[in-house]
């Protein structure tokens, strides 16, 4: 039986004990417990900040300690989009955090198949990311997050997420508040529940499930759900959150892979390649009687 012991821990910069860490807590000057539980995992303050784009879902402004570097006078807000540039903003520091995942192992006991294998493991490295997330105004944010090397071993990684979001741009078409969001880019799909801020370090079963056709081991389309997808999700949650929606579009997993093989008579065997999106729609209300996700 082996057991491990896993520890996370997570590095952004090296500050003086009266600087927060990471980003977003530099620059509310807050603690991380704030918006976290155990780090991954999201309380429920902490959804409400992500959903919002990384703000204070109320009087953001009021809790800002690093002001932003504005790149026009907020009389413009007034003028947009009929004549003058909306004024927009970029974090008053460099958005940047590094984060170090290792971890340590002990083997109760010793497999005769793996005779090499210490008995204890003090420091196995795993993870080294990079990551940088914050927003250019009132609606527009970013999150960008890459695992530059894996294993310790220089090993190349793999881009995490990386998109732009446009917050309540209902706004504009005389919507509820919080009506419309638009995202572009790599993400999650809105999942009733995430894995990419689960505090377990294994993943859900029947997140890596794809559909099976034909030969055992083939697919014809290997979309599961723990993969990050590429496209754009249009949704919201207005009414204060109490109702949420979504809508997604992705390219899927399959666009460059053959998704069957045919034999063609008196003829080479060809593979067709299926060029069709997935569409994903997730319609619930919270603590309330949860609409069956699809797609």
């Amino acid at each position: 039986m082996l057991v491990f012991f896993c520890i996370l821990i997570c590095l952004t910069s090296i500050t003086p004990p009266a600087s927060a860490i990471p980003v977003f807590a530099r620059k509310y000057g807050t603690s991380c417990s704030t918006c976290h539980n155990n780090f991954p995992e999201l309380n429920d303050f902490g959804w409400a900040f992500y959903k919002n784009g990384f703000k204070f879902p109320k009087d953001d402004e009021t809790f800002v300690k690093e002001p932003p570097v504005l790149l026009g006078a907020k009389a413009q807000k007034e003028a947009f989009p009929g004549n003058a540039i909306f004024p927009g903003e970029i974090p008053g520091t460099v958005p940047v955090g590094l984060r170090y995942e290792g971890y340590a192992q002990f083997n109760s006991k010793q497999p005769l198949s793996l005779g090499v294998l210490p008995r204890v493991d003090l420091f196995a490295p795993n993870t080294f990311t990079i990551l940088t997330a914050g927003s250019f105004g009132p609606t527009l944010s970013w999150w960008v997050d890459d695992d530059i090397s894996v294993g310790g071993q220089n090993a190349a990684g793999g881009m995490g997420f990386a998109y732009l979001k446009a917050n309540d741009i209902g706004h504009y078409l005389h919507l509820p508040k919080d009506t419309l969001n638009v995202r572009v880019g790599q993400f999650e799909l809105d999942l009733p529940f995430s894995q990419a801020y689960t505090i377990n370090p294994t993943d859900y079963d029947v997140y890596d499930e794809v559909a099976v056709a034909g030969a055992l081991g083939t697919t014809n389309n290997p979309f599961s759900f723990s993969a990050m997808q590429r496209g754009i999700e249009f949704g919201g949650y207005p009414n204060d959150g109490n109702f949420n929606w979504s809508v997604a579009i992705t390219n899927g997993s399959n666009n460059n892979t053959p998704c069957c093989v045919q034999s063609v008579a008196n003829g080479p065997t060809t593979a067709q390649v299926s060029n069709g999106k997935n569409i994903f729609v997730n319609v619930f209300q919270p603590d309330r009687t949860i609409t069956p996700r699809f797609v």
